[in-house]
């Protein structure tokens, strides 16, 4: 059996990726993306149609973190459950940052 891109476990993973973020910190609404998804231009999938980051903000911090990554790979079997299984992030400190 193969993913497809709305295959369930997709959403319940994003929610326990968001659940997460909720815990650190407040998250965005939205996501940063691109326009036009760099795989219609021959890129690469990562590892699924979903290429965005999120923006969480901590008390002391801004988070931009990767959103997708551990998605699954669409067009592979059923044992492919968690796409590359992270996310990346980049931690920046500093009061002053939460004014962004």
């Amino acid at each position: 059996m193969i993913i497809a891109e709305n295959d369930p476990r997709i959403a319940a993973g994003q929610d326990r990726v968001q659940a997460y973020w909720k815990t650190i910190g407040a998250v965005d609404d939205d996501v940063i993306s691109y326009m036009i998804n760099p795989m219609f231009s021959g890129a690469p999938a990562w590892p699924n149609t979903r290429q965005a980051y999120r923006v969480i903000r901590t008390a002391g911090s801004l988070i931009v973190a990767s959103d997708g990554l551990s998605d699954p790979f669409v067009g592979t079997d059923m044992t492919d459950t968690s796409g590359f299984g992270l996310e990346v992030y980049l931690e920046i400190m500093g009061a002053e940052l939460m004014a962004l």
